[in-house]
Protein backbone atom coordinates (compact mmCIF):
# COMPACT_ATOMS: atom_id res chain seq x y z
CA UNK A 1 0.00 0.00 0.00
CA UNK A 2 0.93 3.53 -0.51
CA UNK A 3 2.34 4.86 2.07
CA UNK A 4 1.01 8.58 1.12
CA UNK A 5 -2.57 6.78 1.89
CA UNK A 6 -3.91 8.08 4.97
CA UNK A 7 -4.26 6.42 7.82
CA UNK A 8 -3.56 2.93 6.15
CA UNK A 9 -1.83 1.80 9.76
CA UNK A 10 -4.89 3.50 11.77
CA UNK A 11 -7.10 6.61 11.77
CA UNK A 12 -7.74 8.20 14.90
CA UNK A 13 -10.90 10.32 15.38
CA UNK A 14 -10.75 12.93 18.06
CA UNK A 15 -13.76 14.95 19.57
CA UNK A 16 -12.12 18.12 21.02
CA UNK A 17 -14.25 20.25 23.18
CA UNK A 18 -13.79 23.76 21.33
CA UNK A 19 -15.15 24.91 18.17
CA UNK A 20 -12.04 24.50 16.23
CA UNK A 21 -8.75 22.72 16.35
CA UNK A 22 -5.96 25.20 16.40
CA UNK A 23 -3.34 23.01 18.44
CA UNK A 24 -3.54 20.61 15.29
CA UNK A 25 0.79 21.13 15.33
CA UNK A 26 0.22 19.32 19.14
CA UNK A 27 -0.54 16.25 17.23
CA UNK A 28 0.66 15.91 14.24
CA UNK A 29 4.29 15.56 14.77
CA UNK A 30 3.48 12.71 17.51
CA UNK A 31 1.79 10.53 14.91
CA UNK A 32 4.07 7.37 12.95
CA UNK A 33 3.66 6.96 9.49
CA UNK A 34 0.62 5.68 8.03
CA UNK A 35 -1.49 6.76 10.98
CA UNK A 36 -4.27 9.78 10.34
CA UNK A 37 -6.27 12.27 12.86
CA UNK A 38 -9.44 13.00 11.91
CA UNK A 39 -11.27 15.72 13.94
CA UNK A 40 -14.89 17.05 14.88
CA UNK A 41 -15.33 19.52 17.65
CA UNK A 42 -18.03 20.52 20.42
CA UNK A 43 -17.76 24.16 20.09
CA UNK A 44 -17.11 25.29 23.57
CA UNK A 45 -15.98 28.65 23.93
CA UNK A 46 -15.66 29.65 27.65
CA UNK A 47 -14.64 26.98 30.34
CA UNK A 48 -17.52 27.60 32.26
CA UNK A 49 -20.22 24.37 33.91
CA UNK A 50 -22.84 26.24 31.87
CA UNK A 51 -20.95 25.48 28.52
CA UNK A 52 -19.74 21.88 30.06
CA UNK A 53 -23.74 20.61 30.50
CA UNK A 54 -24.48 22.06 27.31
CA UNK A 55 -21.94 20.27 25.36
CA UNK A 56 -21.75 16.85 27.59
CA UNK A 57 -24.94 15.34 24.78
CA UNK A 58 -22.70 15.99 22.11
CA UNK A 59 -20.53 13.57 22.49
CA UNK A 60 -22.66 10.55 21.33
CA UNK A 61 -23.42 12.28 17.93
CA UNK A 62 -20.08 13.71 17.24
CA UNK A 63 -18.76 10.11 17.96
CA UNK A 64 -20.85 8.14 15.96
CA UNK A 65 -19.60 10.90 13.02
CA UNK A 66 -16.43 10.34 13.29
CA UNK A 67 -17.20 5.74 13.34
CA UNK A 68 -18.78 7.13 9.74
CA UNK A 69 -15.18 8.27 8.66
CA UNK A 70 -14.37 4.32 9.36
CA UNK A 71 -11.81 5.88 12.77
CA UNK A 72 -10.55 2.81 13.89
CA UNK A 73 -10.21 4.20 17.64
CA UNK A 74 -12.37 7.20 19.21
CA UNK A 75 -11.05 10.07 21.55
CA UNK A 76 -13.60 11.69 23.58
CA UNK A 77 -11.32 15.04 24.74
CA UNK A 78 -12.39 17.48 27.55
CA UNK A 79 -10.91 16.72 30.39
CA UNK A 80 -12.00 19.53 32.13
CA UNK A 81 -15.80 18.74 30.63
CA UNK A 82 -15.57 15.06 32.16
CA UNK A 83 -13.66 16.35 35.45
CA UNK A 84 -16.68 18.92 36.12
CA UNK A 85 -19.22 15.96 35.38
CA UNK A 86 -17.83 13.79 37.85
CA UNK A 87 -16.35 10.33 37.43
CA UNK A 88 -19.55 8.64 37.46
CA UNK A 89 -21.12 10.29 34.60
CA UNK A 90 -18.40 10.45 32.80
CA UNK A 91 -18.03 6.70 32.52
CA UNK A 92 -21.81 6.54 31.45
CA UNK A 93 -20.66 8.82 28.94
CA UNK A 94 -18.07 6.84 27.67
CA UNK A 95 -19.97 3.81 27.73
CA UNK A 96 -22.82 4.88 26.02
CA UNK A 97 -20.79 6.09 23.11
CA UNK A 98 -18.65 2.35 23.48
CA UNK A 99 -22.04 1.01 22.60
CA UNK A 100 -22.72 3.31 19.73
CA UNK A 101 -19.94 3.11 17.84
CA UNK A 102 -18.62 -0.58 18.20
CA UNK A 103 -14.32 0.80 17.85
CA UNK A 104 -12.29 1.16 21.34
CA UNK A 105 -13.32 4.67 22.72
CA UNK A 106 -10.24 6.19 24.53
CA UNK A 107 -11.56 9.04 26.96
CA UNK A 108 -8.25 11.17 27.14
CA UNK A 109 -8.89 12.12 31.13
CA UNK A 110 -8.24 8.43 31.36
CA UNK A 111 -5.38 8.44 29.47
CA UNK A 112 -3.44 10.80 31.55
CA UNK A 113 -4.34 9.05 34.56
CA UNK A 114 -3.03 5.40 32.71
CA UNK A 115 -0.04 7.35 31.58
CA UNK A 116 0.95 8.51 35.25
CA UNK A 117 0.89 5.00 36.43
CA UNK A 118 2.87 3.57 33.62
CA UNK A 119 5.42 6.52 34.41
CA UNK A 120 4.78 5.58 38.40
CA UNK A 121 4.15 8.88 39.34
CA UNK A 122 1.87 8.82 42.26
CA UNK A 123 2.91 11.84 43.94
CA UNK A 124 1.85 14.67 41.70
CA UNK A 125 1.09 18.50 40.63
CA UNK A 126 -0.03 19.87 38.14
CA UNK A 127 -0.26 22.91 35.85
CA UNK A 128 -2.88 24.33 33.92
CA UNK A 129 -3.84 27.44 32.04
CA UNK A 130 -7.43 27.54 33.97
CA UNK A 131 -8.83 28.79 37.23
CA UNK A 132 -8.63 27.50 40.25
CA UNK A 133 -12.11 26.30 40.19
CA UNK A 134 -11.61 24.19 37.38
CA UNK A 135 -7.76 22.95 38.94
CA UNK A 136 -9.64 21.76 42.44
CA UNK A 137 -11.86 19.99 40.10
CA UNK A 138 -9.03 18.55 38.44
CA UNK A 139 -7.03 17.90 41.96
CA UNK A 140 -9.99 16.33 43.11
CA UNK A 141 -10.85 14.35 40.78
CA UNK A 142 -7.38 12.80 40.30
CA UNK A 143 -6.87 11.81 44.33
CA UNK A 144 -10.13 9.85 43.70
CA UNK A 145 -8.07 7.59 41.82
CA UNK A 146 -5.45 6.98 43.62
CA UNK A 147 -3.06 10.09 43.04
CA UNK A 148 -1.98 12.85 45.60
CA UNK A 149 -1.86 16.15 44.51
CA UNK A 150 0.65 17.77 46.09
CA UNK A 151 0.49 21.18 44.62
CA UNK A 152 -1.60 23.01 41.14
CA UNK A 153 -0.52 26.21 39.50
CA UNK A 154 -3.02 27.91 37.31
CA UNK A 155 -3.12 31.02 34.92
CA UNK A 156 -6.70 31.70 35.63
CA UNK A 157 -7.71 31.48 32.17
CA UNK A 158 -11.76 30.95 31.12
CA UNK A 159 -11.73 31.65 27.66
CA UNK A 160 -10.61 29.09 24.91
CA UNK A 161 -9.07 31.77 22.72
CA UNK A 162 -6.95 32.95 25.54
CA UNK A 163 -5.14 29.66 25.80
CA UNK A 164 -4.36 29.53 22.61
CA UNK A 165 -2.73 32.78 22.46
CA UNK A 166 -0.46 32.18 25.22
CA UNK A 167 3.14 32.20 24.03
CA UNK A 168 4.81 28.75 23.83
CA UNK A 169 7.01 28.70 26.57
CA UNK A 170 4.36 29.32 29.45
CA UNK A 171 3.62 25.69 29.98
CA UNK A 172 7.18 25.10 30.68
CA UNK A 173 6.93 27.85 33.02
CA UNK A 174 3.79 26.97 35.03
CA UNK A 175 4.94 23.71 35.37
CA UNK A 176 8.15 24.13 36.23
CA UNK A 177 6.99 26.73 39.07
CA UNK A 178 4.45 24.21 40.42
CA UNK A 179 7.04 21.78 40.90
CA UNK A 180 9.71 23.71 42.35
CA UNK A 181 7.11 24.05 45.32
CA UNK A 182 6.93 21.19 45.60
CA UNK A 183 9.94 18.85 44.67
CA UNK A 184 8.86 16.17 46.76
CA UNK A 185 6.26 15.58 43.43
CA UNK A 186 7.34 12.10 41.53
CA UNK A 187 5.98 13.61 38.02
CA UNK A 188 4.51 16.81 36.28
CA UNK A 189 0.74 16.41 35.26
CA UNK A 190 0.12 19.75 32.68
CA UNK A 191 -3.55 19.41 31.82
CA UNK A 192 -5.17 20.92 28.95
CA UNK A 193 -5.12 20.50 25.00
CA UNK A 194 -5.51 24.57 23.94
CA UNK A 195 -1.62 25.30 25.09
CA UNK A 196 1.51 24.58 23.52
CA UNK A 197 3.09 21.82 25.44
CA UNK A 198 4.92 19.12 23.55
CA UNK A 199 8.55 20.60 22.76
CA UNK A 200 8.81 21.37 26.51
CA UNK A 201 8.38 17.99 28.02
CA UNK A 202 12.14 16.75 27.58
CA UNK A 203 13.29 20.32 28.84
CA UNK A 204 11.21 19.91 32.12
CA UNK A 205 11.87 16.11 32.44
CA UNK A 206 15.74 16.74 32.12
CA UNK A 207 15.58 19.99 34.23
CA UNK A 208 13.50 18.74 37.03
CA UNK A 209 14.27 14.90 36.81
CA UNK A 210 10.63 13.82 36.73
CA UNK A 211 8.46 12.88 34.17
CA UNK A 212 5.61 14.72 32.57
CA UNK A 213 2.16 13.85 31.32
CA UNK A 214 0.88 16.33 28.91
CA UNK A 215 -2.61 15.83 26.77
CA UNK A 216 -1.44 15.72 22.96
CA UNK A 217 1.13 13.13 23.90
CA UNK A 218 -1.07 10.97 26.25
CA UNK A 219 -3.61 10.50 23.90
CA UNK A 220 -1.55 9.64 20.82
CA UNK A 221 0.01 6.99 23.65
CA UNK A 222 -3.39 5.29 24.35
CA UNK A 223 -4.84 5.49 21.20
CA UNK A 224 -1.99 3.61 19.48
CA UNK A 225 -2.09 1.01 22.58
CA UNK A 226 -5.67 0.33 21.64
CA UNK A 227 -4.51 0.29 17.68
CA UNK A 228 -1.94 -2.58 18.27
CA UNK A 229 0.72 0.05 16.72
CA UNK A 230 4.03 -0.83 18.82
CA UNK A 231 6.58 2.13 17.86
CA UNK A 232 8.13 4.12 20.38
CA UNK A 233 8.62 8.08 19.26
CA UNK A 234 11.65 9.53 20.38
CA UNK A 235 11.55 13.70 21.34
CA UNK A 236 8.23 14.37 23.00
CA UNK A 237 9.31 12.65 26.48
CA UNK A 238 9.48 9.22 28.25
CA UNK A 239 5.88 8.53 27.63
CA UNK A 240 6.05 7.98 23.99
CA UNK A 241 9.06 6.13 24.12
CA UNK A 242 6.96 3.11 26.35
CA UNK A 243 4.74 2.01 23.08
Amino acid sequence: MNEETYGWRGKIGLVYPAGDFPTGPEYYPLLPVGVSLTVTTLGISKMTGEEFEKSFEMYLSRAQHLAAQECDVIVLEGSSVFSYMGFERSQEMIQKVRDLVKVPVVNNLVAHFDALRALSAKKIVIASPYEDARNQERKRLCESQGFKVLNTKGLGIVRKMDTEKLPPYMSYRVAKQAYLEAPEAEGIYISCPGWQTIRNIEKLERDTGKPVVANPPAVVWSALKAMGIKEPIKGFGRLLELI
